[in-house]
């Protein structure tokens, strides 16, 4: 979490994005997906709670039932999207500049859930790797043994040795390759309802297109046109290179272009309407 969630925590002292043992007085931000985090989703807890805001609004309808003094909020908050700003226009790569492949951005955590898709990504990489027709370079903290010989390292921010999700030194590793493997870490049809993280929303501001799979109701959110959904090739890997080798320069910088202006005026899940449920909770203008 970056300093931006702080600065929001020191001015909301009752905010909680984690579970804590005093909860009286408390408000609780579901944040964490029940994949992450399965305890923060403990109904008895959560009703000890002064209040509970969700971004789930199937979630937020049944908790509703069950007489949880619950809001929803206009979207999973991204802080990481309004700590960090965009590449500047002169340090996008030109279509034929950039790596006609795909790169993969995570941390090594395998699932442990039928829809938990967080280990997903690495199977379907290594699939997309083996077809043999596109360059593929995983970048991530810790390297998942699978993908060994595509292993690229860290991206590092400011000579350390990682970087926060969506910072410029991401995005600018984002931007070098036309596509980028952008899985959420759950895929059902009630945990992952609304829920959409920072990832697609970093390959836009990179003008990359996003192959992506994870929020269950996506295209109530963001035009179709704008990235590849993987649910059409879930079972077609080959059909799914074939696809992405098939995008010439037109069709992608106009998917690309149209996704990064989308990016730029979307509302959802902006700290702005997290702190204005926050005000309407504790009743502050």
């Amino acid at each position: 979490m970056t300093d931006l969630y702080s600065q929001v925590l020191n001015f909301f002292p009752n905010l909680r994005i984690n579970d804590c043992i005093e909860r009286k007085g408390k408000i609780f931000y579901l944040h964490e997906n029940y994949s992450v985090c399965p305890h923060h989703y403990d109904l008895n807890k959560l009703k000890q709670y002064k209040a509970v805001i969700t971004y789930n609004s199937k979630l937020y309808d049944i908790f509703k039932e069950k007489g949880l003094n619950v809001f929803k909020l206009d979207g999973y908050v991204l802080f990481n999207m309004d700590a960090f700003g965009s590449l500047d226009s002169g340090q996008f790569a030109d279509y034929n500049n950039k790596i006609s492949g795909i790169s993969l951005h995570c941390k090594f955590r395998d699932s442990y859930l039928s829809w938990d898709i967080a280990g997903k990504r690495f199977d379907v990489f290594k699939e997309i790797a083996e077809t043999g027709k596109i360059v593929t370079d995983y970048y991530g903290m810790q390297c998942n043994s699978k993908l060994e010989k595509y292993y690229k390292g860290w991206i590092g921010m400011k000579g350390q040795s990682s970087c926060w999700p969506n910072s410029i030194e991401e995005q600018f590793v984002i931007n070098k390759y036309k596509f980028n493997l952008c899985f959420e870490n759950v895929y059902h049809e009630l945990w992952s309802y609304d829920y959409i993280s920072e990832r697609i929303f970093s390959c836009f501001r990179a003008k990359t297109i996003p192959i992506y799979w994870g929020c269950y109701n996506i295209q109530q959110y963001i035009p179709k046109e704008l990235f590849i959904d993987f649910r059409e090739y879930k079972d077609d890997i080959n059909g799914l290179v074939d696809y992405m080798l098939s995008i010439d320069a037109d069709k992608y910088y106009k998917m690309t272009n149209a996704a990064f202006d989308f990016e730029k005026n979307c509302k959802y899940g902006r700290v702005k309407n997290l702190i204005e449920k926050i005000k309407e909770i504790e009743g502050i203008k």
